[in-house]
């Protein structure tokens, strides 16, 4: 197969980006080849300005139960064994991706060597395969797999997603294709465990405390539709925390934030292992040894009863590995400035020093400067000796004069700070030229970045690629790391 990075055909070259996303979760471990096909939206004459035009899967792997040792954590070396033998069987080998995410999603995150196998999965998997791990990106990935932001952008309806799988429900939020929130709650299918003949075997955290709020300990029905109508009465913001009564019940089980969307969306889109049996027409609570069956027949009782506007996504088991594969990747804008020759870049945390200023603060040497200086990322990049990606609030369409006082500003801040490089910066509006041009004056011995025409609300760190051949566009992903002992 052909590898992007090294087509010397002009129209071969931007014509597509072969990606892959590996999720290994609570439950299972599964991988996805997909062909995102590129589209110049530029006229004849102007820049080539790329975009995902079109996302088709090009192999999915058969879904394995993820490898664990006996201590529970991840057994690195049967994860790797088991990507080998699906590469080997696919055709594709890690010199000809591209893009992609590996994501350790529910309570997988959580293990203590969860961190450790990730990154060595990332380095087999491809060059530029980013390494993701947090409910947070888990929810809007999952919600971007199963359809859901699409649908929302064809009806210009809300769409919650609800991605019920072993260890944690995410939930994503969308309206007309752009995601307001998510959230994550500890309930999924490994709740509790069993073995092939229905006799219990063990119970997580998260099944101990379900067990607890409804006191009782061996009627799964009961609990599968306790834990179904937690779940919903979530999502459909039935849920009051913080008051009396059981509805506080939901408090034990959040992993991020709880949602401040306060009413019920137009439709909810149910996705991940356990939604597959919501569909399912198998009558044994037991097919998979754990609690998935009885949470899935909670779900739809609970749903039927109250006459929720659902429906079970066309490929729920597989929504998060088909979103890693598909939509982690980004393309910047066409207007990016590069000086350097350092990239590829990953792992780069994201900082928003100015967020809280009026744009005209922007203008100014003493408050850049301040504000660079008492960043806390910006402070651990100085000590590190990393980069870090600084986001300029740049609101509308700023003139020359605005963009040039920014450079004064910007320039004369990082003389003065020990800020590794190469820097870089990220805008929302079509400046990154313009403000690179004006950066390279007065920092010509300087290595960095303006990038424009990424979205990178959904995470904390940055992996920015090469330019693809033929353009100046920048593959970016944006992800996030969260692992065990780390809290909202």
């Amino acid at each position: 197969m052909s590898n992007f990075r090294n087509c010397s055909d002009s129209e071969n070259s931007l014509n597509s980006l072969t990606s892959v996303g590996i999720d290994i979760g609570t439950t299972s471990t599964h991988l996805v080849f997909s062909k995102l096909l590129l589209e110049n939206q530029a006229g004849a004459t102007q820049i080539p300005r790329l975009a995902i035009r079109e996302r088709k899967v090009l192999y999915e792997s058969p879904i394995f139960l993820t490898p664990l040792l006996e201590d529970g954590t991840i057994d690195g070396a049967g994860v790797a064994e088991l990507l080998r033998e699906e590469y080997r069987k696919s055709g594709f080998s890690p010199e000809d991706i591209n893009c992609g995410a590996v994501i350790i999603t529910g309570e997988t995150a959580l293990l203590r060597n969860a961190e450790q196998v990730l990154h060595e999965i990332s380095s087999l998997a491809g060059d530029f395969v980013a390494a993701s791990a947090g409910p947070n990106l888990e929810s809007a990935l999952a919600g971007r797999g199963s359809g859901a932001m699409q649908h929302s952008l064809k009806s210009r309806n809300t769409i919650c997603n609800i991605d019920v799988g072993g260890g944690t429900t995410n939930i994503a939020v969308f309206h007309n294709g752009v995601l307001l929130e998510t959230a994550c709650l500890r309930i999924g299918g490994r709740c509790f465990r069993f073995n092939r003949q229905g006799l219990f075997t063990g119970a997580s955290q998260s099944g101990r405390e379900l067990i607890e709020s409804l006191s009782v300990n061996d009627d799964f029905e009961q609990l599968g539709l306790f834990a179904a109508e937690l779940i919903i009465d979530f999502v459909t913001n039935r849920t009051a925390l913080g008051e009396a009564g059981e509805t506080n019940n939901i408090e034990k089980f959040l992993m991020t934030p709880p949602l401040k969307f306060l009413r019920e969306a137009d439709e909810y889109r149910l996705s991940g292992g356990v939604a597959e049996l919501v569909l399912s027409g198998n009558q044994d609570p037991y097919i998979f040894e754990d609690f998935g069956w009885f949470l899935a027949q909670g779900l739809r009782q609970i749903l039927d009863a109250r006459k929720v506007n659902y429906r079970v996504a066309a490929n729920p088991v597989r929504a998060t590995v088909l979103g890693a594969g598909s939509y982690s990747v980004q393309l910047s804008g066409n207007t990016v400035c590069i000086n350097t020759d350092k990239l590829p870049l990953k792992g780069i945390p994201i900082t928003r020093p100015f967020q809280s200023m009026p744009a005209s603060d922007l203008e100014s040497r003493e408050t850049v400067s301040a504000a660079i200086r008492v960043g806390s990322s910006i402070m651990e990049s100085c000590a590190s000796g990393k980069p870090v990606a600084i986001v300029l609030e740049l609101k509308g369409a700023p003139d020359y004069a605005t963009l040039k006082a920014l450079a004064d500003a910007l320039s004369a801040a990082l003389v003065s700070t020990q800020l590794a490089t190469p820097y870089v910066f990220l805008v929302e509006s079509d400046t990154a030229m313009a403000l690179g041009q004006l950066l390279k004056g007065r920092l010509p011995d300087s290595d960095f970045v303006v990038l424009d025409g990424i979205d990178f609300t959904s995470g904390d760190y940055l992996d920015i690629g090469k330019p693809l051949a033929g353009s100046t566009s920048i593959p970016v992903t944006v992800k996030s790391l969260i692992f065990a002992n780390e809290q909202f």
